[in-house]
């Protein structure tokens, strides 16, 4: 994760990851999408919706389309889902086909991490897509199930929408979006009926808008974030100075080692000596983004900012251990540095 990245967002093809219950109305949402978006779009399907998906450039996936290796994606190279999406670029280079946006439907149960992860830090698909926004639908009627699956969906997406309203009752519909701001208060929360979503509503919620628009960084990052729980929390942590980019990159290379399978999400911006420029910082559990190396600051705000979706892991804990963790680091960094200068002086010398 040390070596930094341009922002190249302009060049790669959004993706938007659909997810949600069976009978919840992705199908339908999905259709509603294509009819109204004037974007040409190509859709992936891992799930058998009551309802046909009406899009002529349309790939089922049976089975898990990303399957996990020792718990993370880091060795997975090729899966159903890198196959088709590099399928369709294929095609799409060639002349075959034309599309401009892909949409990817998930199973009901599905874990997104693995989704994400692709999306984040996959070589094979990375260069040609970006992650834009991951969406979960909840079922008005059913209300908010009690599955952890489910609970992980809610806090890990960047848009909710609360379907088929009109089979419940306006205390009913207060108690699920409260039960859902619990598990992710920075997400919009939206009402449909028929899975009538304005795509405006849905889509540009990835890093490269949130950077182009005014004060969409801040939504991006979810800093105004502040709501924990025993199970899954949702919170921002912030450091007032500058800090040593490799210290914070042993820091938290070392906290996804030892608590990678709880860090849900972890999205910040990193103000660091010596850089021209901010880093950005996206992180699916064990798997992250490469770091972003701003130009210009998106805001005035100059702090670094870390905001977590995380399982069992208190913010205290977390600040407890950027106060005293980040020194030692930094202090291996600077031996490390002075070892190679003498390395440099001196060839005889060991690194």
């Amino acid at each position: 994760m040390l070596n930094f990245e341009c922002d190249q967002g302009a060049d790669r093809l959004p993706v938007t990851v659909i997810g949600g219950a069976r009978g919840s109305g992705k199908s339908t949402l999905i259709n509603r999408l294509l009819e109204q978006d004037g974007s040409r779009w190509a859709v992936i399907i891992n799930e058998d919706g009551e309802q046909a998906v009406a899009n002529e450039l349309c790939d089922r996936i049976t089975g898990p389309m990303v399957p996990h290796a020792t718990g993370c994606l880091c060795c997975v190279s090729r899966s159903g889902l890198v196959d088709s999406l590099r399928r369709f670029y294929a095609k799409r280079s060639a002349g075959v086909i034309e599309f401009d946006r892909v949409l990817i439907e998930t199973a009901d149960d599905a874990d997104p991490a693995p989704v994400l992860q692709t999306l984040l830090n996959n070589a094979l698909v990375t260069q040609y897509y970006r992650l834009d926004s991951n969406v979960v639908l909840v079922d008005a009627a059913r209300g908010l199930r009690a599955e952890h699956h489910v609970h992980k969906q809610i806090a890990m997406a960047d848009r909710i929408v609360v379907n088929r309203t009109d089979l419940a009752d306006t205390q009913a519909l207060v108690s699920l979006e409260s039960g859902i701001a619990s598990l992710n208060a920075a997400a919009p929360t939206l009402r449909a009926n028929h899975g009538l979503v304005a795509a405006g509503d849905l889509l540009g919620a990835g890093l490269f808008d949130a950077l182009r628009g005014a004060g969409a960084f801040e939504a991006w990052l979810a800093a105004s974030v502040d709501a924990e729980q025993d199970a899954i929390a949702s919170y921002c942590v912030s450091l007032e100075e500058p800090v040593d980019w490799q210290a914070f990159h042993d820091w938290l290379h070392t906290g996804v080692q030892s608590n990678g399978d709880i860090m849900y999400r972890v999205r910040g911006i990193v103000n660091a000596h010596g850089l021209p420029g901010p880093v950005v910082v996206h992180g699916v559990q064990h798997v992250f983004h490469p770091p972003l190396l701003l130009q210009a600051w998106p805001s005035a705000d100059r702090r670094t900012r870390l905001s977590f979706v995380a399982e069992g892991l208190e913010s205290a804990v977390i600040q407890e251990s950027l106060a005293r963790d980040l020194p030692y680091f930094a202090q291996r960094a600077l031996e490390r540095q002075q070892r190679r200068e003498r390395a440099r002086l001196d060839p005889s010398l060991p690194v």
